[in-house]
């Protein structure tokens, strides 16, 4: 059975306007300021739900097993940027302001971490992956005592003993 999601997809639809507005334009002008005003409406309704966890995903928020407004644009890119960040969940408390979306904005584009205290009731839980893993591999340095680069008397000798071949003493 479907949930009634009514309430959250007012709030989220909220959220993706605001979203693409500031991108577009400076905190100070006028649409995004009503854009704010207009999510400030729509948190209580969100507060009267409790705690609110969405699930991040690639193309989207999920909500108890159901997609949260899939043909919305701004959520989706929201959603793909948090994913991209290793967000995998964004949990909402009660009490939350429109400051807080802004803060979770920041960190979609990557202005601030994932644990900032200007998050506020907004709580961000990271995946298991980290970016520390894209990292290029540094290559091992020689152990203390063996050159940097073999002699070449030994890569000789290594050469011919993996070949079979006698290896004559020159000393």
């Amino acid at each position: 059975m479907a949930l009634d999601t009514a309430a959250i997809d007012r709030a989220l639809g909220a959220i993706g306007t605001t979203f693409r507005l500031t991108r577009l334009y400076p905190p100070s002008h006028p649409a995004v300021a009503e854009a704010l005003r207009q999510i400030a409406e729509t948190l209580p309704t969100l507060a009267a739900l409790g705690t609110v966890e969405w699930k991040v995903g690639v193309t989207g928020l999920h909500w108890q097993g159901q997609h949260l407004l899939p043909r919305n644009s701004q959520i989706a890119e929201l959603a793909g940027l948090l994913y991209a960040r290793g967000v995998r969940a964004v949990t909402l408390g009660p009490g939350m302001t429109p400051d807080q979306v802004l803060a979770l904005f920041e960190v979609a584009v990557g202005t601030i971490p994932p644990d900032d205290a200007t998050l506020g009731r907004v709580t961000l839980t990271l995946g298991r992956r980290s970016s520390t893993r894209l990292e290029p591999l540094r290559t091992p340095t020689p152990g203390q005592g063996v050159p940097a680069v073999p002699d070449a008397a030994i890569v000789a000798t290594i050469l011919a003993t993996c070949m079979g071949l006698a290896v004559r003493d020159e000393s």
